[in-house]
């Protein structure tokens, strides 16, 4: 008989320290204009190792606010809104915003990886314990009392071992993905500069079969909204385009909903409103990988879907809005809200002139892009490897010899 003796713990008697962070005043430049300190939002906490940020502060911003440094490989936990509950780990030393729960593990106690993952298995208990009302919040005190199940430390190394090894294959893909993706995206770049002269060129609403709102449906079962259906957001696109589909919410629907609601291969979703000016505008393009693995998948909330006519203009359309995005010239379309939520001029957005790709450009554009969304499908049946394993390593069901345990 194989056995592993369990302890169970408290999250905060397996730490040295734990803090979180804070935000600089928005308001004032000085504070982020420049900057090369990276800091952490809770929107880029997703079951991830963390190499860089989306947004950096400056000293004055560090001394002029709670934000603080942490040092590598903390397990940061996501305490506030749709992210509560999620995980990550930093390489680099970072700061956070307040949202963050960063819990700096004693080495001698745990391994940091093996408590990453256990939180993993239980991020939806997590999410649970939030508190609040509209505004699901966990709070540090909730988070360090958390009891977890560990084995002897050399036993941790070794589950954590085994669980990473499937995530360096997921990074390596996502590697891959970027590069092919920004490969098509140089190709268009180059040519879309030139401007050839045999190009078509129409305004981008012309270009558009239709474009349709969100619908949200309901979280709960009832009488007129019965089926299931999966609805996109906008935040869940950066998680979509990381080969993660764990988070799309499960909502009901109304028949008439089902029925005109769904989205459908190669129609673009764009995020339009958004607490940081830089998520708007943000694109994912529905592929046929994507419907398959959802019955009912759903007009995203807080978006616009674009439906084109042919998969060549709806990629001429993605790449558009991805080249004016990287430029900076997407501002121009962006109008920064009195309450903290900035939005989208999709109105003015319908007179941006569109260049069509060409036949030669088209072809090379939609090699890369299969390429890329076949990586995500191998992200995909990793990641389920990975989750069917962990439940039974942390549990000491499966051996990290491979062999059940009678």
């Amino acid at each position: 008989m194989i056995s592993m003796e369990f302890t169970l713990n408290r999250i905060g008697d397996l730490c040295n320290s734990s803090c979180s962070g804070g935000t600089p005043k928005s308001t004032q430049p000085a504070y982020y204009e420049g900057g090369t300190i990276p800091w952490l939002t809770t929107s880029e906490v997703n079951f991830n190792d963390i190499y860089d940020t989306d947004n950096k502060i400056t000293q004055l911003g560090l001394e002029k606010s709670s934000a603080k440094f942490i040092p590598v490989n903390s397990v940061i936990v996501a305490m506030y809104g749709v992210t509560a509950g999620r995980s990550a780990i930093n390489k680099i030393p970072l700061t956070t915003n307040q949202a963050c729960c960063n819990l700096q593990i004693n080495e001698k106690k745990a391994n940091y990886r093996y408590v990453y993952y256990y939180l993993m298995m239980q991020s939806n208990q997590l999410n649970k314990l939030a508190n609040g009302g509209a505004q699901q919040n966990l709070n540090s005190i909730i988070i360090k009392k958390f009891k977890i199940l560990i084995p002897s430390l050399e036993n941790q190394i070794k589950i954590a071992k085994v669980l990473n090894s499937y995530d360096q294959l997921i990074e390596n893909n996502n590697k891959r993905i970027k590069l092919l993706e920004s490969m098509a995206e140089e190709l268009y770049k180059e040519w879309f500069v030139k401007k050839k002269e045999n190009c078509s060129v129409k305004k981008l609403g012309v270009l558009m079969k239709d474009y349709f709102n969100g619908g949200w449906g309901k979280d709960t079962l009832e009488s007129k909204e019965k089926n299931k259906g999966y609805v996109i957001r906008g935040t869940d696109i950066p998680d979509i385009l990381n080969s993660c589909y764990d988070n799309i919410p499960l909502r009901y629907h109304s028949n008439n909903d089902i029925k005109n609601k769904q989205l459908e291969e190669n129609d673009i979703i764009m995020e339009l409103s958004n607490g940081n000016i830089n998520n708007i505008g943000r694109t994912l393009l529905i592929t046929t990988d994507m419907l398959k693995k959802y019955k009912n998948l759903m007009r995203a909330s807080f978006c616009k879907t674009m439906r084109f006519n042919s998969k060549k203009d709806s990629l001429s359309a993605l790449l558009l809005i991805r080249y004016l995005q990287d430029s900076g010239k997407m501002f121009f379309y962006k109008n920064t809200g009195t309450n903290g939520i900035n939005n989208f001029n999709f109105k003015r957005f319908l007179r941006q002139d569109i260049y069509i790709l060409d036949d030669d450009i088209f072809s090379k554009v939609c090699n890369l892009y299969e390429l890329a969304n076949n990586y995500r499908q191998r992200n995909y049946n990793l990641s389920l490897q990975r989750d069917s394993l962990l439940p039974r390593l942390m549990s000491g069901k499966l051996s990290v010899e491979g062999k059940e345990v009678i």
